[in-house]
């Protein structure tokens, strides 16, 4: 190979990693919702009798990660502001939503979009700040990972050990499944050794404790038979826990923890946000009742003023 080849094939190299590293990395995806025309009238009925959707689709599922773009299809300003919406009757009588501060697009224009990146697993509610009869809700789903991992994503293999902060114990654990959910009965087993990791250490007292969102949810003293032991639980709420083994063997300087996440189903709509955004059809006759006994006391009226003239002419 001469030099020339050699220059030339140094060249091409270059050339692909540089293609390589400017390919743009997604993260995410893109979901779109729609704001349709005549959404302003608190009196439309888009899909009558089923379900109302002034944003659509008015309950989105989604992943962290992904973005949701509203586009305004309709003639007038609107919001996408987070919080809590009112029904239709309350709407037109003067009733505003409640923001939460999460997210607030201000007013778009027809033909107007807004984007909103979601990084966060939860049930985001949100309304139209103008027309707060206007609600929708984002359910933002963990991404669950196919193996076991502690409370910050990193990969754990069973058993998971490690050495009190006074050098008497080594302690293992192993949940499972190993991915926890839910509504799923998990059964955590501890294992318990001299600080060689050798010697099962028999009849050793501690207290397992569970944290979970901050909080102890969950507290029961165990012995280790054989040096081992197992406790059981159900998680009924999602989130990152914190496993703790305290006063291992009696003593306050023997505590260990572990960590891990719990996924769930849990953001779904609650019966709240369900009565208004499926069609109410009582405040459909509300609002029917209102605008035709407005427009009746307009016409009644109308015939007292004409009567009147009439008697003085």
């Amino acid at each position: 190979m001469n030099d020339q080849t050699r220059v030339y094939s140094a060249m091409v190299v270059i050339i692909i990693m540089i293609t390589i590293i400017s390919i743009p990395v997604v993260y995410g995806e893109e979901k779109i919702v729609l704001i349709p025309e005549r959404a302003s009238d608190p009196s439309f009925d888009p899909q009558f009798p089923k379900p109302i959707e002034w944003y659509i689709p008015s309950n989105l599922k989604i992943r962290v990660g992904d973005t949701v773009t509203w586009v305004n299809n309709d003639t007038v300003q609107h919001t996408i502001t987070s919080g809590k919406g009112v029904s239709r009757y309350e709407g037109v009588t003067g009733k505003l939503g409640v923001a939460d501060g999460i997210f607030d697009s201000g007013l778009i224009g027809r033909g107007e979009s807004w984007s909103y990146k979601f990084e966060k697993p939860g049930r985001f509610a949100y309304f139209c700040a103008v027309h707060p009869w206007m609600i929708g809700v984002v359910i933002v789903e963990q991404q669950i990972p196919d193996y076991p991992h502690d409370a910050n994503g990193n990969r754990v293999t069973f058993p998971i050990m490690t050495v009190t902060p006074d050098r008497r114990y080594h302690v293992g654990i192993t949940w499972a499944p190993s991915i926890i959910t839910t509504g799923e009965r998990i059964a955590f087993i501890n294992d318990f050794f001299d600080i060689s990791g050798t010697i099962k250490q028999h009849l050793l007292n501690y207290y397992f404790v569970l944290y979970q969102n901050g909080r102890e949810i969950y507290r029961s003293l165990g012995y280790s038979e054989r040096g081992s032991d197992i406790k059981y639980y159900v998680f009924s709420e999602p989130g990152p826990i914190i496993i703790r083994f305290e006063e291992i063997g009696g003593s306050p300087d023997s505590n260990v923890e572990f960590s891990t996440i719990v996924y769930g189903e849990v953001y779904e709509v609650s019966d709240i946000d369900k009565a208004l955004i499926s069609s109410a059809k009582m405040d459909t006759m509300v609002i029917h009742a209102i605008t035709y006994a407005g427009m009746t006391s307009l016409v009644i009226g109308a015939g007292l003023i004409l009567w009147w003239f009439r008697r003085k002419l």
